[in-house]
């Protein structure tokens, strides 16, 4: 891959996750202060809607986001990054049998696993911030990669691990919009 490309594809992820950020805020703070805003009902009913395929999209990307940043880059995954593998990479398979099979089983199983993936994506940032602000580096069981290493940052706080963190927090969301809002199905 041209470093061109490379650079490219990098910021794309970043600004993708950095947007997402800023639409999880804003919807959560419309949740809370402007639910009887004709737009925001309108805005919620489509969550509600699509809410398979936006679960769907937030942890396809992700997945394919972790793989270009071992495979194409070559950051060498530490083990909470491994643990956060293990609880995304599901999430993909399961929401896109629910698309494709129509499962109603999906939120069942993938729920339990996006609020585990999301405590160790918590934790992981927590360690990436900790060493940010001047804290001491913490292994986690790799000598060959500890898991407060930092492969890249963006925006003042995008890691991979806060990057992980996002999409996990997403499909929550999602969910809860899902379950908790008012109207059709």
């Amino acid at each position: 891959m041209s470093a061109a490309l490379t650079f490219f594809t990098s910021e794309l992820l970043y600004f993708l996750v950095f947007a997402l950020n800023i639409v999880m805020v804003v919807s959560v703070v419309a949740w809370l202060f402007f639910t009887q805003n004709e737009y925001v009902k309108t805005y919620f009913e489509l969550i509600k809607t699509y809410a398979k395929h936006l679960a769907f999209t937030v942890v396809t990307v992700s997945t394919l986001g972790s793989l270009y940043f071992s495979e194409i880059m070559n950051y060498a995954p530490c083990p909470l990054c491994w643990y956060q593998r293990i609880f995304m990479y599901p999430l993909a398979i399961l929401f896109g049998l629910d698309l494709l099979k129509g499962w109603k089983t999906s939120w069942r199983y993938g729920l339990p696993l996006a609020f585990i993936g999301g405590a160790i994506a918590l934790y992981h940032t927590g360690l990436h911030q900790l060493v940010r602000f001047g804290g001491e580096a913490v292994s986690c069981g790799s000598d060959n990669v500890p898991c407060s290493a930092f492969n890249a940052m963006n925006y003042g706080y995008i890691t991979i691990p806060a990057m992980a963190l996002t999409g996990f927090l997403a499909v929550i969301l999602v969910y809860y919009v899902k379950e908790n809002w008012g109207g059709a199905e």
